[in-house]
């Protein structure tokens, strides 16, 4: 871990470790078909941010309407994006997370 010194403050610069994820996006067709896609985020946490980025082409991410990188935090108990339309594919991968973790710890 490598520490570095700012205005006499020493503080730790560790690069948290992604955790791979799959969460289904839903692709929106003619003739209101909704197809679910799998994709693999990785997601990083640190200081109760959440960074997650998508793991596939430019192409798909605008086909699907999703960003490069989705950040998210839990406030009281909610999901805050900074844009609210990825908040529903933000709690989908909380809850991923959340089921990997509990089959992790049995």
């Amino acid at each position: 871990m490598e520490t570095v010194t700012l205005n006499s403050t020493r503080l730790s610069r560790e690069q948290p470790t992604p955790v791979k994820v799959v969460v289904d996006v839903p692709l929106r067709k003619p003739g209101n078909v909704i197809d679910n896609i799998p994709i693999e985020f990785e997601v990083f946490h640190r200081n109760n941010l959440y960074t997650a980025v998508p793991r596939c082409s430019e192409e798909m991410m605008t086909l699907l309407n999703i960003a490069e990188i989705i950040s998210f935090r839990i406030v009281n108990g909610a999901v805050v994006t900074r844009k609210p339309k990825f908040k529903q594919l933000a709690e989908d991968i909380l809850n991923v997370l959340a089921a990997k973790t509990a089959t992790e710890v049995k």
